[in-house]
């Protein structure tokens, strides 16, 4: 379980370079109209974002059969706001609400996901060192 859990931590350190930058511009295309290009970068954003959703479950998993340290468990402090910004994301698509989607993805999402992706080298270590 360890193991799997550090190569999804390597996985998604990688993955939110890409990840990070396509939620801004994504953002970026909504606030100018350009509802289509928005749209597709941000579908593709939702299948990152699930990624970043399951290696929480697995951290809190591997955490429940003692696999992993409290230093490597900075994802499962995120895990309830995670949930809360993408319902809240997915009812402002429905609601068509494009500059309020905007906000939530840039001055909320994009925060949250800049922190993990900070942490991520240090809890790596500590997991491999536990």
């Amino acid at each position: 379980m360890k193991e799997l859990v550090l190569e999804g931590l390597q996985h998604l350190e990688e993955y939110l370079k890409e990840l990070i930058p396509a939620l801004q511009a994504s953002a970026g295309r909504f606030r100018t109209g350009d509802e289509a290009g928005a749209n597709q970068i941000y579908a593709q954003c939702v299948e990152g974002l699930q990624m970043v959703t399951d290696l929480v479950g697995k951290v809190r998993e591997a955490q429940a059969q003692g696999a992993v340290s409290q230093k490597s468990l900075f994802l499962a402090h995120r895990d309830q706001r995670l949930l809360d910004l993408l319902r809240e994301m997915f009812h402002a698509q429905s609601e068509q609400d494009w500059v309020f989607l905007a906000d939530l993805m840039e001055y909320e999402l994009v925060p949250v996901l800049k922190e993990i992706q900070e942490e991520l080298p240090g809890a790596r270590q500590a997991m491999a060192e536990a």
